[in-house]
């Protein structure tokens, strides 16, 4: 008898916990910026289990910088034609402080808005929402041209957009 509530009370628990705790997912994206660190760095950016809200902006640029990005402004070249076709695989596209995206190639950039409504929620790299979500704004986007990565977010003007690219 001692041994049955032994085993309820203390080791059920205990095997349960672990086996919780291995399986919890091993990535938090929140926003933009978690996203594009992740493919840049893969690493987790905001884990699942600890309680906050993603990577700033100048976090991101601090992590790019000390792994050997180099910034170029692009404010004015993004405005011209064909300005997305000089953008390379793994460049990484920042506007103000407020979006960033991960190139996978020639004028096409990965990059996720948040939900509307889910404002703070981590998703898993496994479950993020894809885009477009129906009656929402945000998502995960996939190749989408430099035009269309600013202006998915940026209805109005922008005060700079800078790309990183490793050196």
């Amino acid at each position: 008898m001692k041994k049955a509530i032994f085993l309820t009370v203390f080791v059920f628990p205990a095997v349960l916990i672990l086996v919780l705790s291995l399986a919890r997912p091993l990535y938090g994206i929140v926003w933009c910026h978690d996203y594009t660190y992740y493919r840049v760095s893969g690493q987790d950016p905001s884990p699942i289990d600890i309680p906050g809200t993603g990577i700033s902006a100048s976090k991101l640029r601090g992590y790019l910088k000390d792994n050997g990005y180099k910034r170029f402004p692009y404010t004015n070249a993004a405005r011209m034609p064909g300005a997305g076709k000089r953008l390379k695989k793994g460049d990484v596209v920042i506007i103000d402080d407020a979006h960033s995206g991960y190139v996978t190639g020639s004028d096409m950039i990965d990059h996720f808005i948040q939900v509307f409504g889910s404002s703070g929620k981590k998703y898993t790299v496994q479950n993020l929402p894809k885009a477009p979500i129906p009656g929402k704004v945000g998502g995960l986007y996939r190749g989408d041209t430099l035009t269309q990565f600013i202006n998915r977010r940026f209805k109005k003007t922008f005060d700079s957009i800078e790309v990183w690219r490793k050196q």
